[in-house]
């Protein structure tokens, strides 16, 4: 039987959006297992005060943040990182700092000799990815997050014990940048979730019941346009499109155009999120050929197949190669021509009826997060064992 490990996540902030849905879900699991794990956090408002929440049983601490943030990014601002070094970490067998903050990550190295293993979780390409260089017309906070930022992705390899990736990309960046182990570890979907009536779904959200939808629900949007692209391809007033997870100015350019046969359901619930998921038919997932898409692995995906849907994926980044163990994919290359063209394949096998629909639960057996978990605490227990060695070896005495 495993003892039960005490372990503490370190992020930069703590409300739901994007990385939120990786570490906690890894917190549930873990739980679950019999483990102890706690969230440190930062507030990214400076109207809120400091507090412990318990979030579907897990403990997070909270810190405020501080005023000045014309000036400062609350992950980078001095204010900030002196509260965070005066608010102690409890000692653990594990601290996982997640993402490339400066808040986060130089919070776990001050406090690194009260963890057993320090890992570093990297599961974007922040630097030369989400965010470009600095640039001397940004405001001077933008232009100091940005190279805190840099600085922070360029070092937290060499510095950790061990890092988590969500892709061959970043794993190999992090071993160019000295990570002493590595392991990918991908984000996915509880099983029960697959369980849920389509129908029933569809009409409380406000689906017609006899159209087809293609569905996009996100934040990250620099390829919004793409999603319009099944209209464009295709007249049938039947086929619709549902968009939800992205704030209403980024859709008002494309309103006018497509009102009729967009059902836009604006910024959703983690519940509702899951109901989205369920109630389209042909979840998308366009990937711009870059650096950023080719570090990711959008939770987006496994929703998608787990809620029984088709997925238009670009043919980057890890997505595409874990795709091909799955039935239910069609892959759209790497340009926004192929993804013009997959659109077209796509309704043409639709029409004969001839579309392989996913297996959740073969998707299950490696994306459930209950298995993605399990390869977590492994992962711990291997390397806090591994350290563990290194530290108290018998020295070989032949060698003096």
């Amino acid at each position: 039987m495993i003892a039960p490990l005490r372990i503490v996540f370190i992020t930069g902030f703590a409300h739901t959006q994007g990385t939120y849905f990786r570490w906690h879900n890894w917190a549930i699991g873990l739980k679950e297992l019999g483990h102890h794990v706690s969230v440190y956090a930062i507030e990214k408002d400076n109207a809120s005060k400091g507090r412990l929440e318990k979030r579907d049983g897990i403990d997070y601490h909270i810190l405020p943040s501080s005023r000045g943030q014309s000036i400062f990014d609350h992950n980078s601002h001095p204010l900030n990182l002196l509260k965070a070094f005066f608010y102690p970490l409890p000692p653990a067998d594990v601290y996982h700092i997640i993402q490339p903050f400066p808040i986060s990550a130089l919070r776990g190295l001050w406090n690194r000799k009260n963890a057993k293993l320090l890992v570093y979780d990297w599961d974007d390409l922040w630097y030369g990815g989400l965010i470009g260089s600095e640039n001397s017309g940004d405001p001077f906070y933008k232009r100091i997050a940005t190279w805190a930022i840099k600085k922070t992705e360029q070092f937290m390899p060499s510095k950790a014990d061990a890092v988590t990736v969500c892709g061959s990309y970043l794993e190999q960046k992090a071993i160019d940048r000295g990570a002493k182990v590595t392991q990918k570890i991908y984000n996915g979907f509880w099983e029960e979730s697959i369980s849920r009536n389509k129908q029933e779904v569809r009409k409380q959200m406000g689906f017609n019941e006899n159209d087809f939808y293609f569905g996009f629900m996100g934040r990250t949007t620099e390829e919004l346009d793409w999603c319009f692209d099944v209209l464009r391809q295709q007249e049938d007033a039947n086929v619709k499109l549902a968009l939800c997870g992205m704030n209403t100015a980024l859709y008002e350019p494309f309103k006018k155009e497509f009102q009729d046969r967009v059902l836009f359901l604006g910024q959703l619930s983690p519940k509702e999120a899951k109901d989205f998921a369920c109630a389209i038919d042909c979840g998308l997932l366009p990937l711009e050929d870059n650096d950023f898409n080719k570090s990711r692995f959008p939770i987006k995906f496994a929703e998608y197949l787990s809620s029984g849907a088709n997925v238009i994926c670009s043919d980057v980044g890890e997505v595409a190669y874990l795709g091909r163990n799955f039935q239910g994919i069609l892959f759209a290359g790497t340009t926004r021509e192929a993804w013009k063209d997959a659109i077209l394949d796509f309704i043409k096998l639709k029409n004969e009826g001839s579309i392989q629909l996913p297996i959740p639960t073969q998707i299950a057996e490696k994306l459930d997060w209950r298995v993605i978990c399990k390869e977590l605490e492994f992962f711990y227990m291997i390397n806090i064992d591994k350290k563990r060695h290194l530290l108290y070896k018998t020295p070989d005495l032949s060698l003096l």
